[in-house]
């Protein structure tokens, strides 16, 4: 079956006398008719105002658009269509009022004025919708998010404008408050799930909860679903879809919008950039854009609309059929089968006699209305009284079963037995609403068999003014004064001793690297001095062995002695002249030589000298060095026999100041006990602010605006049987009894052939759901 199919059966309901047996039936199938050519997938944000609803949407958006905070805001149904970055429409906003008129503007920043109980304006009375553009998905189809009214919200119009908008939405999701799911929840989503059938639960504070006292975000969102499924799906025939998410919507905002500075109010300074993308991660959006994504895939888009729209249809049947078949059965009760009526004279006078006493039976129904209401203040009165008595013996109990003092000082520093404290009384918030709700709804139950209106304003108790004042520790220090000053001063002389033997170890570890350095430096001049002396080997080989004198011959004439007989005759020739060769020696190479070695001797000599100055310059150095180092180390020691001779002292100060405060710790003990319990009995109970006045101030409150609220509808339900009793009265008085019997007899028909649609949209409708289950 498609949506054409819908609308064809909504064209046969137009052609039926039924559907003017009620209130704006006919304007209301239009409505669908136009409904189901949209091509627009709607979801409905759904919460009490404290929920973090705009809060939420702007995460989705990325900007910081919608007013947030913990007082009620939204007052007019707000749409955010997501459109093309480079649709003409994108980044403006119209303001459609009550009479019609339309108003564009230009600065996305002006909202406030129109959406919000804080604005100037009525907004409650004179806006009708807000309509924002803006790019913030990337999909084809169109999708529309819409920010309902808080269902707790200040405004009556409140709780219809949000069931209308769920009535027209095709999918929705449901936030929760802080305390997680309450009674009023439950209750509300059973309604709504006569025309929802996909639900996105989101507990939208997992940054605030408190691992301290046990509360971690699987466990929260466990409890949710257990509740749902227990209260909720286990009670309906109905196929349901759900999903169930925790998240940080403030958070994911602050992780997308640049614009935010500061994540939380109190913060002492700006988020920095680097941080956005940890702090988005953290807010695990992620996880919702993943249920979002299964939910709006190209798969399941199309069916999801056609599958509202078969519920919406669906009840306008069921309203159809109530209506139909109650008229039906008073006319065929009251006039088919009573005789009396065919006396026209009678059925006068009892038009006269009904009319005539109308006031007066207006003015029992509200004496009856006062009195069960004084009745049920009277009685939640004394249950505020035994409750409160209840929660202090409770804390009481957990205080005096304390037995270690240390525990109990550390519970009371971390505020445990606050929290402990602020739990109970929150349960028992939600207790007394469920206790009003279920009175006051006795209430409308024992005025009339049925009422067909479902708001309630019943009000959570304002505990803004009530504040836990816990009292300072006793000061039982002033009794150990004496000793707690000897060791301080005993811990600060430690703590000037540990400084200067730190500085110490600070100063002598720069000796010992400057030593080690020094050694470095001994060993590389000795190895320059290996290297040296080797060199100047390696030169002396170079230059070899010392050259031989160069040696030549000259021929050299001389006088010598004749020999033989001829030296008989040496004095008449002379003596004879003879010739013989002379060597001749040269010593120049030899001597370059040894000038050449006596040269590298010299150099050599002058750098080994010089490197042996330095070396004894280092080995001055070091000892200097060590003779420091050892003098450090004897008054390191001294320090040390010092600090260990002042752990003592302290020691023993400590074990003396115990002794002390152990004679006094039972009386102590008990005696911050006894206080703790006087200021949570003084902020139960006692003054202006008390938790209990308060409470009591919130029934009264609630007692009188629920008793108005009941009047005006009383008045309302019954004026509108006067004018139909009267209706069927003139219609008896003025036509024929056989004409009524045709048309009781066509609706009848009329009724069967809608019976038989509706049986068959449910068919399709079961089909539909479990091809999605699959």
């Amino acid at each position: 079956m498609q949506n054409s199919d819908l609308k064809q059966k909504l064209d046969l309901l137009k052609s039926y006398s039924v559907i003017y047996d009620g209130a704006n039936i006919k304007d209301t199938i239009d409505t669908l008719e136009g409904r189901i050519d949209q091509n627009e997938f709607k979801i409905a944000v759904v919460g009490e105002f404290s929920a973090g609803k705009s809060t939420f949407i702007n995460a989705i958006v990325g900007k910081d658009l919608l007013k947030h905070a913990t007082l009620e805001t939204t007052a007019a149904l707000t749409y955010i269509h997501n459109v093309k970055e480079d649709d003409s429409r994108n980044g403006t906003c119209t303001i459609t009022f009550a009479d019609g008129t339309v108003e564009d503007l230009d600065r996305l920043s002006d909202l406030e004025k129109y959406t919000t109980t804080q604005s100037e304006i009525d907004v409650v009375t004179e806006v009708r919708s807000v309509d924002i553009y803006i790019d913030f998905l990337d999909v084809d189809d169109e999708l529309v998010i819409v920010d309902t009214p808080g269902l707790n919200g200040l405004a009556d119009k409140h709780r219809e404008l949000t069931i209308e908008e769920i009535k027209q939405a095709h999918s929705c999701i449901y936030l929760f408050p802080k305390r997680g799911v309450a009674q009023t929840d439950i209750d509300f989503i059973k309604y709504i799930s006569n025309y929802q059938n996909t639900f996105i639960f989101i507990y939208n504070f997992i940054d605030e909860l408190n691992a301290f006292e046990g509360e971690y975000p699987e466990t929260k969102i466990a409890g949710i679903k257990e509740n749902i499924e227990r209260f909720v799906l286990s009670q309906t025939d109905r196929r349901i879809i759900t999903y169930y998410c925790g998240m940080s919507a403030l958070k994911a905002l602050a992780g997308k919008d640049h614009d935010i500075k500061r994540l939380y109010e109190d913060d002492f300074r700006d988020i920095a950039e680097s941080e956005r993308e940890q702090i988005l991660e953290e807010s695990n959006y992620a996880e919702f854009e993943r249920i979002l994504t299964s939910i709006f895939g190209d798969v399941n888009f199309q069916r999801n609309r056609y599958i509202t729209n078969c519920y919406t249809v669906m009840n306008l049947m069921e309203y159809i059929l109530m209506i139909s078949k109650k008229k039906q059965s008073e006319i065929e009760n009251k006039i088919l089968k009573d005789r009396a009526f065919k006396d026209i004279s009678q059925i006068k006078q009892q038009k006269i006699e009904m009319n005539k006493n109308q006031d007066a039976v207006l003015e029992q129904l509200y004496a009856l209305i006062v009195h069960l209401f004084d009745e049920n203040k009277r009685i939640l009165s004394s249950d505020i009284d035994e409750s409160i008595k209840r929660i202090y013996e409770s804390i009481c109990n957990s205080i005096n079963s304390e037995s270690d003092y240390s525990v109990f000082e550390e519970k009371v520093e971390n505020n445990v037995y606050k929290h402990m404290l602020q739990k109970l009384i929150d349960d028992y918030q939600l207790e007394l609403d469920y206790k009003k709700e279920n009175c006051f709804q006795l209430v409308y139950k024992t005025i009339l068999a049925r009422i067909d209106e479902y708001g309630d304003i019943i009000s959570v108790a304002d505990r803004s003014n009530a504040d836990l004042k816990i009292s300072a520790a006793i000061d039982k220090e002033l009794a150990a004064d004496n000793i707690k000053n000897d060791i301080r001063n005993l811990e600060q002389i430690a703590v000037n001793n540990k400084k200067f033997l730190e500085d110490f170890n600070k100063q002598r570890e720069g000796y010992r690297m400057e030593i080690e350095k020094i050694f470095a430096d001994i060993d590389a001049a000795k190895k320059q001095k290996e290297e040296l002396t080797a060199e100047q080997r390696r030169k002396e080989a170079a230059l070899g062995d010392r050259p031989v004198e160069d040696v030549r011959y000259i021929v050299e004439e001389f006088e010598e002695d004749r020999k033989g007989i001829a030296r008989l005759f040496q004095f008449i020739l002379g003596k004879k002249k003879s010739t013989r060769q002379v060597p001749q020696y040269d010593d120049t190479r030899g001597l370059a030589w040894d000038k050449k070695k006596r040269e590298i001797k010299e150099r050599t000599d002058e750098e080994r000298e010089a490197i042996n100055r330095e070396l004894s310059n280092l080995e001055s150095k070091k000892c200097a060095l060590e003779e420091k180092i050892e003098l450090h180390d004897k008054e390191q020691a001294s320090y040390s026999r010092k600090m260990d001779i002042l752990n003592h002292e302290i020691a023993a100060k400590k074990d003396e100041l115990l002794m002390f405060e152990e004679r006094l710790e039972t009386e102590y003990f008990t005696l911050r006990k006894k206080q703790l319990r006087q200021d949570i009995e003084a902020y139960l109970f006692e003054g202006d602010n008390s938790i209990t006045k308060l409470f009591r101030e919130s029934l009264v409150s609630d007692v009188t605006s629920n008793s108005e609220l009941v009047k005006g509808y009383i008045k309302n339900e019954f004026e509108k049987r006067l004018s139909e009793k009267n209706s069927v009265l003139d219609e008896i008085i003025n036509g024929n009894l056989i004409d009524i019997q045709n048309r009781f007899k066509n609706k009848k028909a009329e009724i069967t052939k809608i019976e038989e649609m509706y049986n068959e949209l449910k068919v399709e409708l079961d089909y539909e759901q479990t091809s999605i289950a699959v």
